[in-house]
């Protein structure tokens, strides 16, 4: 399991994610989404190890850490897919999440809030 608890970032004096919390759990997929500029690509790139937060931790099951990588989290099986690169931008997002789950046979809901 993969968690960042409390996350903080700040670019100079501008807040950019004020307390960002989320948990991934092994077979479970996952999707942020809401507006811009709460922080949910900020909060993905702390979690994967391309960003330092300025305060907050991590925890890999159950263990704190100050800082992840995306290989060494590949190795324990979880990577980020960033809608960007490689979602089909007229399809929802609640759909592909599903596709996603089926292509990789695991069981899969898409919560929208």
């Amino acid at each position: 399991m993969l968690e960042a608890d409390c996350v903080v970032k700040r670019y100079g004096e501008r807040p950019v994610l004020k307390s960002g919390s989320v948990r991934a759990i092994p077979g479970v997929v996952i999707g942020l989404r809401g507006r811009n500029g709460p922080g949910k690509s900020t909060l993905l790139r702390i979690m994967t190890g391309s960003l330092a937060p300025d305060s907050g931790v991590l925890h890999v099951d159950g263990e704190g850490r100050l800082a992840v990588s995306l290989p060494w989290l590949a190795t324990r099986g979880a990577f980020v897919l960033l809608d960007r690169d490689l979602l089909h931008p007229r399809v929802a997002v609640e759909t592909q999440l599903l596709w996603i789950g089926e292509r990789f046979h695991r069981a899969a809901r898409a919560y929208s809030r």
